[in-house]
């Protein structure tokens, strides 16, 4: 995970790691307690996150207006052995955190 947040320009200390997979918790409940302004699901469903939007992998859900950003993929041990999800999450990251967008 530290390299993922250095690559998209995210202090680790800025970061709240939260196994929702293991927690009986929705994401709303964290939510209430830490201002999110990203959410990375690795390995979860949105239905595991308490949520019931439709949102494909490596599909970065970013609203307009503000709120909060959403992205899911497959698990951190199924990227690291697939180049081409290592690929498509970067992908994902960068349209989620606006690297390399000029205005």
């Amino acid at each position: 995970m530290p390299k993922i947040l250095q690559a998209v320009g995210v202090q680790a200390a800025q970061s709240r790691f939260i196994d929702l997979a293991a927690q009986c918790y929705p994401l709303s409940a964290f939510r209430r307690i830490y201002p999110l302004q990203y959410a990375i699901g690795f390995g979860i469903t949105l239905s595991d996150m308490g949520l019931s939007l439709r949102l494909a992998p490596y599909t970065p859900f970013i609203p307009q207006g503000g709120g909060l950003c959403l992205l899911l993929a497959d698990s951190l041990a199924v990227i690291a052995a697939d180049k081409s999800k290592k690929a498509a999450l970067w992908n994902a990251l960068k349209a989620m955190y606006g690297i390399g967008k000029t205005n």
